[in-house]
């Protein structure tokens, strides 16, 4: 139902709300304000805004709600699309991202003779909840759900930081109705938007997998990220960030995981003539070479460049020389800078033939020969990974350092706290809204896929 408010009217109320707003804090600054209350100021200022915000609130939502009266707009049954009639007003609560406290306003309410039904437009039209909760209100509040426990939210996110005021438990249920759409949308490969490759550029895929606490349990979820080469850029001498990316999790099996993260990452890359994502050529995948994701490469990504991350290679080596020389630093440093160095340059039938001859040169049973003989088999069964070389040559990242972190950023960090359980559907859905959060764009994606639901 379109409809327009009257200008002039509305112009008529902000000016005399405004006015008289403006005179009682003026009297109540002038009177109540005493030299060393004067740091405060601004949060006196703040906290009277955000009440005026309210009363222009309500103002424009009762105009909204006369409009349709003096306009004689006719409102139509929800249920048989027949014309219904006015019959009385009713009190609405409108809680906005401005303090969220709620505004009642009076609002026309309309019935159906033939359905026998009322409705209450100004509700439809606002796009209200059970409780009267704006769009802007419930997205602050999954927003804040999403980073922070569900009580931290409410009370520091909200309260402390914005001046609004939801409770931890309305949070709570916002973001689990909001986490079942965020997952259906990663399912759909939908949140965040993607770009089609540049020529020659690459996009890159990184795997991990972590532990969280559920149903009093510990499952392992799965994680994917994807994000094109130029969209890694510098923001130091020292550190790179990624300018987009896109991310999908599951708590499920790596075939369901393997599923997302095709549907992910086939909007950056070309086409067959049958429609068929080319991911050889195109896809470079970074892992920490888990039997799980090489399987998982192979037949969801199959084609794609695989790499161990530099990082875990260069860990499992820093630990074979601790215990070589667990009391000499510049010895542990010399013997993992030769071994690397020989990892660098492809150099692997001398990187393995070392590694033998000093594992037969150890004692047997030995702490040291175990590490080394450890070391030898890691690098070994994940031999074809090693492609150092060939990525120093065709400009291929080997380290990002996002898989290191990416159960980390995308999950842990909100799901895994000091005494934090989970149930499943809670977790599913805090999964989904994680996803949605770290996605660039995925939580505009989300909140516009929740604003088509609830119209």
């Amino acid at each position: 139902m379109t409809r327009m408010v009257s200008r002039e009217e509305l112009s008529k109320r902000f000016v005399e709300v405004a006015s008289e707003f403006a005179a009682a804090l003026a009297a109540r600054l002038c009177d109540g304000v005493e030299r060393d209350e004067a740091p405060d100021l601004d949060r006196v200022l703040r906290r009277e805004v955000l009440t005026l915000g309210d009363a222009l609130l309500a103002e424009t939502t009762a105009e909204m709600g006369r409009a349709t009266l003096r306009d004689g707009e006719s409102v139509a049954c929800p249920r048989c699309r027949a014309p219904m009639r006015f019959k009385q007003h009713r009190p609405v609560v409108v809680r906005g991202g401005t303090t969220g406290r709620g505004v009642q306003v009076s609002a026309p309410y309309f019935v159906c003779r033939g359905c026998h039904i009322g409705t209450i437009p100004l509700r439809r039209e606002l796009e209200l909840d059970e409780d009267g909760f704006t769009p802007m209100l419930r997205e602050m509040s999954v927003l804040a759900g999403t980073v922070e426990p569900y009580e931290e939210a409410a009370s520091v996110l909200l309260e402390q930081l914005a001046g609004v005021s939801v409770s931890g438990s309305k949070i709570h249920t916002l973001c689990q109705k909001a986490g079942e759409v965020a997952a259906a949308l990663a399912a759909e490969g939908a949140l965040g938007k993607p770009r089609r490759l540049r020529p020659g550029e690459k996009l890159y895929v990184e795997l991990d997998g972590g532990m969280l606490r559920i149903d009093g349990e510990w499952r392992e979820a799965k994680v994917g990220i994807c994000f094109p080469a130029n969209d890694r850029v510098a923001v130091s001498k020292e550190r790179r960030a990624l300018a987009h990316r896109r991310v999908c999790a599951t708590l499920g099996t790596r075939e369901e995981l393997g599923a997302l993260v095709l549907s992910m990452v086939t909007p950056y890359l070309p086409t067959t003539p049958d429609g068929a994502p080319v991911i050889a050529g195109n896809v470079v995948v970074l892992a920490d070479g888990s039997d799980w994701i090489a399987n998982l490469v192979e037949e969801d990504l199959p084609g794609a460049v695989m790499i161990l991350d530099w990082y875990h290679a260069a860990e499992h080596v820093a630990e074979a020389a601790l215990a070589l020389y667990p009391d000499d630093e510049k010895a542990r440093e010399r013997w993992s800078g030769r071994h690397l160095g020989l990892l660098r340059r492809g150099r692997l039938d001398v990187l393995f033939r070392r590694l033998a001859e000093t594992e037969l040169s150890l004692a047997p049973r030995s702490a040291a020969r175990e590490a080394v003989a450890g070391l030898r088999k890691y690098l070994d069964k994940r031999r074809a990974h090693l492609v150092y070389a060939k990525a120093r040559n065709e400009g291929l990242i080997i380290g990002s350092g996002a898989v290191e972190s990416a159960i980390g950023h995308v999950l842990q960090q909100r799901m895994k706290r000091s005494g934090m359980r989970w149930k499943t559907p809670g977790a599913l859905a805090m999964i989904g809204l994680r996803c949605a959060y770290r996605s660039s764009g995925g939580m505009r994606d989300l909140n516009q896929q929740l604003r088509r639901a609830a119209s």
